[in-house]
């Protein structure tokens, strides 16, 4: 005949009685309860042959008033009357919990902190109410609706395989903001549509540290217009320090899955170095795909590439073709290019009244070099009736941006700025 394992019960000092002399040694009366309402201390003592008083306990109702004080009596343990405001309800709830955990996890160091572990939007609350002192609450689950207007100095973090999705209680401020004042964080989380437009009201207010933990959160998750904030976010030293490196990666990610503008960008990092070794064939090739896609300031920098042969062979007929697709859709700085190649007769035949149509579309936006290349239009009469006040008029346009080919000619035409 087999031999019959005995469990011992855990008390809350963590010690593992297996005697009834243990049990008096260690007794708390919440830990037994516990196992009282899940039939585990009956079970307990039949194993160890205390059939009488496994008896008697088993014969004992949840809804007696004096439960705890029967208890204490049956166990030969002196019976504290404080000990009357014990949460019967509370303590189930513990075991179910416990039970769950240790059906999820082997990780003791969890198991051993249930009491703040939460699988519901209750349990948050419980933990509120009986466990105020702790600084972290672990949440497994689906999808959690917290009050943090309630805590203060806690981190609610997400344990198991999928990350819990947190919604915050709205207020009239923003609640990312709320938290951060009391000092609340989160961890291994995704978080709720609601709390995500939160953190875009905080990164167009440029309170970049509030919102770039949900950015990163949604970034990590594969979301691509995070992954694409997180770009300028470590470009330019937002709510994080700078990081070249860390620009490159999350563009590259959303790069990679197609997102034209990030394509783009990816291009010039590699163009220019930067968060990335120099390489003119990837710059071309990123450039390449974002322009197939018909974004503009990509087309630009490909007929850009074709016309100073940067890891393509020059070719101004193609410069021209890229030029014009940028132009077309309004790109001023491809509307000033492709201006020059009619100005100049470059992939395209020389055409000065096409030369200044282009200037003029680009200078109209605040292309200072267009400005510029459009009052050498209007000084020559190129394209144009020649008009030399009209020449000026643009030349100080494109001085007062800082061009310093327009601040040389109004120099020499002893112009003053």
């Amino acid at each position: 005949m087999a031999k019959k394992i005995r469990f011992p019960l855990k008390m809350k000092n963590g010690a593992e009685v297996r005697t009834l002399d243990e049990l008096k040694e260690n007794f708390d009366l919440e830990s037994v309860l516990g196992y009282f309402t899940d039939g585990k201390l009956a079970t307990w003592l039949s194993d160890r042959y205390y059939d009488e008083k496994a008896e008697a306990v088993s014969a004992l109702s949840k809804d007696l008033p004096d439960l705890n004080a029967k208890l204490c009596d049956i166990l030969e343990v002196e019976y504290q009357g404080g000990d009357d405001v014990t949460d019967l309800e509370y303590i189930q709830r513990r075991n179910e919990k416990y039970r769950l955990l240790s059906t999820l996890t082997d990780d003791r160091e969890l198991i051993d902190n249930i009491d703040i572990v939460a699988f519901n939007d209750k349990d948050i609350i419980d933990i509120f109410f009986k466990e105020k002192n702790n600084d972290v609450i672990y949440l497994y689950g689906e999808e959690f609706f917290i009050e943090h207007l309630l805590f203060e100095n806690v981190c609610f973090t997400g344990i198991g395989s999928e990350k819990p999705c947190i919604s915050l209680f709205s207020s009239s401020h923003n609640p990312l903001e709320e938290c951060a004042k009391k000092r609340i964080t989160f961890r291994n989380v995704r978080y709720a549509p609601l709390v995500q437009e939160a953190a875009l009201s905080l990164y167009r207010n440029k309170k970049y540290d509030l919102s770039f933990p949900v950015f990163l959160e949604g970034a990590q998750s594969g979301d691509l217009n995070y992954q694409f904030l997180l770009v300028s976010m470590y470009y330019n030293g937002h709510g994080v320090e700078k990081n070249n490196s860390e620009a490159f990666r999350w563009c590259n990610k959303a790069a990679e899955q197609g997102m034209k503008e990030a394509q783009e960008i990816i291009g010039s990092m590699y163009f220019n170095g930067s968060g990335v070794d120099k390489d003119l064939f990837q710059a071309t090739e990123w450039f390449r795909k974002s322009a197939e896609q018909g974004y503009a300031k990509a087309q630009c920098n490909l007929g850009f590439m074709y016309n100073n042969g940067y890891a393509v062979e020059k070719d101004y007929t193609k410069a021209v073709e890229w030029y014009r697709k940028a132009a077309e859709q309004g790109y001023a700085d491809a509307q000033n290019q492709l201006g020059k190649k009619y100005h100049r007769g470059e992939g395209v035949a020389q055409n000065f009244a096409e030369a200044f149509m282009w200037y003029s579309k680009a200078a109209e936006q605040g292309d200072a070099d267009a400005q510029n290349n459009l009052a050498f239009m209007y000084f020559n009469g190129y394209g144009i009736e020649q008009n030399k006040t009209k020449a000026v008029e643009w030349l100080r346009k494109a001085a007062e941006q800082g061009n310093e080919a327009a601040i040389s000619n109004l120099k020499n035409l002893g112009v003053p700025l």
